[in-house]
């Protein structure tokens, strides 16, 4: 049988998540090869939900593991909501950005942008109102297109159509430019073929 290190470097995604348990493989992997392999499962080509799972439980295993190299980034934290909200775990989703939250003031965009997008949750504590109030934060930062995305949003919702439209235009000049979002990408993905 293959060893891990081996079958993560050969990209065998199923036969990992078919062969091992996810604290076995944070034993056999460093802190940045743990949550690369994450970031691959939960991007698999197949867009598989059973492989993005067990990636949401692999990256957990390694926040565990390795708490130090897990606070050192707090854009990690905004990784695992972002996993979260792939396997519909929104509860956990904003409890991750909560805790993001803690480690990093004032507040990046990417993460204001990221805790308004939960209004959308059931029961949030992200309302309408404070979502406005933190794009508009992040906007007054920098203007991307995940922001403007989501304001327009938020008016189309609350019946603004005037904003709408202000926004949509803006979101069509940011796509235009290529505009995507800052420092938003944790550290582990720096110097890796892997980086979007």
């Amino acid at each position: 049988m293959n060893t891990i290190s081996e079958l993560f470097k050969a990209h065998k995604l199923k036969e990992i998540s078919q062969n091992y348990k996810p604290n076995e493989i944070i034993k056999n992997l460093s802190f940045k090869d743990g949550m690369l392999l994450g970031y691959q499962l939960l991007l698999n080509d197949e867009m598989d939900d059973i492989l993005r799972e067990y990636a949401v439980n692999l990256i957990e295993e390694n926040r565990q593991a390795h708490p130090k190299e897990w606070d050192e980034d707090w854009r990690n934290d905004i990784f695992l909501g972002d996993a979260y909200y792939l396997i519909m775990k929104y509860e956990e989703r904003y409890e991750a950005y909560k805790r993001a939250s803690k480690k990093v003031f004032p507040a990046p965009p990417a993460l204001l942008v990221s805790l308004a997008g939960c209004y959308l949750l059931p029961g949030s504590p992200i309302t309408l109102d404070k979502a406005e109030r933190l794009v508009l934060e992040a906007l007054g930062k920098e203007k991307t297109i995940e922001a403007a995305t989501l304001i327009r949003g938020i008016y189309k919702t609350k019946g603004n159509i005037d904003k709408y439209y202000y926004w949509d235009e803006i979101l069509q000049k940011l796509e235009n430019e290529n505009t995507y979002m800052k420092d938003k990408w944790p550290k582990f993905l720096s110097n890796s073929d892997l980086a979007p």
